[in-house]
Parts: C-alpha cells; structure tokens; sequence
C-alpha cells in the first residue's frame, strides 16, 4: 500500500516537472538573443513607412497619392535621398520630396522604402 502512494507521488512530481520545463521552453521558443518585439530596424521601417504616407504619398496636398508610388518612384527617392550631400546642376522632382522631410526622418524613409522595394546600394 505504500509503494502505491510513493509511486503515485514520483508519478505526480514527474508530471509537474515536465509541465514546468515545457511551460519554459514555449516561453523561450524563438530566435537567438531573447524573443520580445520587433527590432530597431523594426521600428524604423515602421516610423519611415508612417512618416513616408503621412508626407509624401498622401494624396492631397503631398507631392503624390498611394497609387502613384512604385518601385520605380521609390528608387528614384532613395537616390535623391542618397544624393541629397553631392552636388547638383538641377534639382529632380525627387529632390523636392525629400527636402519635405526632416532630418531625422529622411533615414527612416530611406530605410523604408529600400527594404520594401528591395532597392540595393
């Protein structure tokens, strides 16, 4: 009668060790250096992609609408914004869109528009 006590105690410690190591590893599942969130380069996609619409694809009163932004478009900003430092005879039409940004912000288009477009340097 002991034994059966004993062995249904094992039993029940063994259940709740498994259950608390398989709890651990769903929770610590993911790529290496820790799970939580998106990455920087994340956020800047994100803060480029906001700040890309809300400036220049917008529609009214921006340089141009969602439907006019293809890849093409997009190229031709991140080169003026890659650009912007050299020096230039004559100002493009892209010129003009990236000089609507701000400092701070122009980076963060880039970054966007060069992952969604899969523009290489």
């Amino acid at each position: 009668m002991n034994t059966k006590k004993s062995s249904k105690k094992i039993f029940t410690l063994v259940a709740a060790i498994v259950v608390a190591i398989s709890a651990h590893l769903v929770v610590a599942s993911g790529s290496v250096g820790g799970g939580g969130g998106p990455s920087k380069f994340g956020h800047v996609y994100t803060q480029g992609k906001a700040i890309f619409f809300k400036k220049i694809a917008c529609g009214e009163g921006c340089p141009m609408t969602r439907k006019e932004v293809t890849a093409d478009k997009a190229k031709e900003i991140v080169s003026a914004i890659r650009s912007r430092n050299e020096l230039s005879k004559t100002e493009s039409e892209m010129d003009k869109v990236v000089s609507s940004l701000e400092e701070s912000e122009i980076e963060k288009v880039e970054h966007y528009l060069a992952r969604r477009f899969k523009i290489k340097d």
